[in-house]
């Protein structure tokens, strides 16, 4: 997929150009191919961080700066935004075209600008406060308040990062809903590869601890920067304009305003979790924090790669038919989506379970982390790991919600599942470790996709049969990680894992077979998710020679 110019404005109700052509893993190819590269530079980013500073002090400490802001930005800038945004757009776009697209927007951009901004201002004032309510063990030790200062002061310098994803968000959304998916998708890559510039020139140099963590810091608040700059060429190409009005004066900004009030607290299970398990992890063992990190990020490589790019094409989908008061084809679009994210990211789940210490070996055993590190790490990666298919569904499913005006259903499936979470978390984790916490996580994420599924298949029914697909999935991923399981020892006894090349060859060859069985297996069974994945990679393939 290309979209090096956005679509030009046209007449009022006209969709977007592609938006309703080509398959669904087709189109999301080439959005799915830069969060691919996001995600693998993210992994570069992480390792650069782990040199840096291993799991300890200073490991912890930025992580905590960043986990605030970054949930805020979860609710107020990406998911939450997204959900109630693009639906928006579609609808002024249907009844009113672009001038009426571009007063939306104004109206929303606006919003952000002075509700984040105030958040943002709040946050750097009382950052004390905010890192002794997430992390309270931070205080405690011989090294207590050192390691409390300092995360104050790096929660201070990454508290803007909100306020210019939000802006970045709104952009994005604009975006979209003209067809234009690869070019906002730029930003995050780019991101990525200034934080690891940055961690790399602070290795080489050899700077102090201390001055590198602000380093970094700063390279990621740059980065945000950088991803909301981006964006701004293909505004203009659109030829809308978006710029603040203080007015604030439209009819949608309040439904918008409501939905995303909604929003912020359906997308909130995760990252409420997150932020609640921080809390107990900071009460463990030094770098329990760090770990729980270290293996979210792999877990969240697919669903990035899967989840999100499936969600972001399907959203503006959902919300052109559902305008159009085509419900039928909404729901057979969503269930489509479901089972091509079930497909895909039920093998990468039980890739990571098999594969959980090769994996955290290859990217991050080396320096400061040790085989210990490791360890727990790879602990941490398979409680992640078990939730995998259902954080990926939930980016599916919430923003059809909102599309549907059900903003009231994610709300519920939120409640249910921080309720879940922090009734497992607080009876496991002093015994599971990093493990409990983990767990506990996948365990919220899974009532959060029940609740979604049973609410949208009163809303969409006819949509087609997702339970088929779902368990054709669990048959090829359980024998895919048959596969992987014999063959991984025979491949780390043929040639060890003590260096680099063999843990990356273990690796890829183990990724390589399971990749086989299940599409070529996906194929034999003639299931339509199989056989569009291989169409959309062979089509990927052409256009590349």
């Amino acid at each position: 997929m290309t979209d090096s110019k956005a679509e030009a404005p046209g007449e009022a109700g006209q969709p977007p150009t592609g938006a309703a052509t080509g398959s669904l893993a087709h189109r999301a190819r080439g959005l799915s191919g830069l969060t691919l590269l996001s995600r693998v530079l993210g992994v570069v980013r992480e390792q650069v961080f782990a040199r840096l500073f291993g799991a300890g002090m200073y490991a912890d400490a930025l992580i905590v700066a960043f986990r605030v802001p970054n949930l805020l930005r979860d609710l107020f800038a990406e998911g939450a935004l997204s959900a109630t945004l693009i639906p928006a757009l579609g609808r002024a776009r249907a009844k009113g075209g672009d001038a009426e697209t571009a007063r939306v927007a104004r109206a929303v951009l606006s919003a952000i600008l002075l509700t984040v901004g105030a958040l943002t201002v709040l946050g750097i004032l009382f950052a004390p406060a905010l890192v002794d309510g997430i992390a309270s063990g931070f205080a405690e030790g011989t090294d207590g308040a050192v390691k409390r200062a300092e995360t104050i002061r790096l929660t201070r310098i990454l508290f803007p990062f909100l306020l210019v994803l939000s802006l970045a968000a709104v952009v994005r959304g604009v975006l979209n809903t003209y067809g234009s998916f690869s070019t906002p998708a730029l930003g995050p890559p780019l991101a990525n590869a200034l934080a690891i510039s940055v961690g790399g020139g602070l290795l080489l140099s050899g700077t102090g601890t201390t001055e590198a963590a602000t380093g970094w810091a700063l390279a990621l608040l740059a980065g945000g920067i950088g991803a909301l700059a981006i964006q701004l060429p293909a505004l203009r190409r659109t030829g809308l304009r978006v710029v603040p009005d203080l007015r604030m004066r439209h009819p949608e900004l309040g439904r918008i305003l409501r939905q995303l009030a909604f929003a912020a607290i359906g997308l909130a299970a995760v990252q409420v979790n997150i932020f609640v398990g921080t809390t107990l992890a900071s009460q463990l063992a030094e770098g329990s924090v760090a770990a729980l990190n270290y293996g979210f990020r792999l877990v969240y490589l697919p669903i990035g790669v899967i989840g999100v790019a499936i969600a972001t094409v399907s959203t503006v989908d959902v919300s052109r038919q559902l305008s159009g008061g085509d419900v039928h084809a909404a729901a057979k679009g969503l269930a489509a989506s479901i089972r091509l994210t079930a497909s895909l990211s039920l093998p990468c789940a039980v890739g990571l379970w098999v594969l959980s210490d090769p994996v955290v070996r290859l990217i991050y055993e080396y320096e400061a982390f040790t085989a210990e590190d490791t360890r727990r790490a790879a602990i941490a990666l398979r409680g992640y790991g078990v939730g995998l298919l259902f954080y990926a569904i939930t980016k599916v499913q919430i923003p059809a919600c909102y599309a549907l005006g059900r903003e009231r259903l994610p709300m519920l499936g939120a409640f249910l599942s921080m309720a879940g979470f922090t009734t497992f978390a607080l009876l496991t984790y002093q015994t599971l470790g990093v493990l409990g916490l983990a767990i506990g996580t996948s365990i919220a994420a899974g009532l959060n996709a029940g609740v979604l599924a049973l609410g949208l298949r009163t809303s969409l029914p006819g949509g087609g049969a997702v339970l088929r697909g779902l368990a054709l999935s669990v048959a090829l991923s359980v024998a895919m990680g048959g596969v992987i399981a014999v063959l991984l020892p025979l491949l780390e006894g043929a040639w060890g894992f003590d260096r680099v090349l063999p843990r990356l060859a273990t690796v890829a060859i183990t990724i390589a077979a399971g990749g086989g069985v299940v599409l070529g297996g996906g194929s034999w069974l003639r299931m339509p998710e199989a056989k569009e994945t291989l169409r959309a990679l062979r089509i990927g393939r052409s256009r590349g020679a």
